[in-house]
């Protein structure tokens, strides 16, 4: 028991809170994960458009000013300003979470009861060669879709231009975070060590995804004025 997040926060609130969501992670482990998953996507993706556009949705909204609202405008606008997040958040909740439930899961079962170094290093790699390389696929795919590119050009395109950066940054982050959670984090915090990492690089990528975008949508405006 010394390994338990109660022990390690005895007397500390946060030690509530670790044990309980450890508790709904045994009895509800997906329902949980994706309650998770949907909430902090849902950040992510605010934190992430709020980085990559800079104010240029205020921007667009201060166009707006002297013009009267109602309540259907004040929602109309909320649902403008929340969409992509919302629409991330089902993404998290409905595909991510169990997707990343059921791959986690086969992967214990392949090197349950194999503690070595060597098999520690095999487990790092095998995730970094198998499901590393299905999560990104899927999450930038999601991206490009939510972010209105929804023919198969505009997601093979963001695919080519994205994925190999992605992996290289995921690749690390990863095993990064897998030899700290193997050597310091007690098994009963890993499921919220690995989705608040999971949770800030998503968040990166997103940055780095939306602002690419961005960039070639300016190079073809200049394409399109040159004489």
């Amino acid at each position: 028991m010394s390994n338990s997040p109660v022990n390690m926060f005895k007397g500390n609130a946060l030690a509530q809170v670790l044990a309980a969501y450890s508790r709904n992670i045994e009895s509800r482990p997906i329902l949980t994960k994706s309650l998770t998953s949907a909430t902090l996507y849902f950040i992510s993706e605010r934190v992430a458009a709020a980085v990559a556009y800079k104010g240029r949705e205020a921007g667009a909204e201060s166009k707006k000013n002297g013009k009267r609202t109602g309540p259907s405008d004040v929602l109309a606008k909320s649902w403008r300003k929340n969409e992509q997040a919302v629409k991330l958040a089902a993404y998290g909740a409905l595909l991510a979470a169990p997707i990343d439930h059921y791959l986690y899961n086969l992967l214990d079962k392949v090197f349950e009861g194999k503690t070595s170094k060597r098999w520690k290093v095999a487990m790092i790699a095998a995730s970094n060669l198998t499901i590393l390389p299905l999560q990104n696929a899927i999450y930038l795919a999601v991206m490009t879709i939510i972010d209105g590119g929804r023919s198969r050009a505009a997601i093979f395109g963001t695919l080519k231009e994205n994925f190999l950066p992605v992996m290289q940054l995921t690749s690390i982050i990863s095993t990064l975070s897998m030899v700290i959670a193997q050597g310091f984090v007690p098994v009963d915090l890993w499921v919220p060590f690995f989705t608040v990492i999971a949770a800030c690089v998503d968040t990166v990528v997103n940055i780095q995804t939306k602002q690419a975008a961005l960039a070639a949508a300016k190079r073809d405006n200049e394409e399109k004025r040159a004489p």
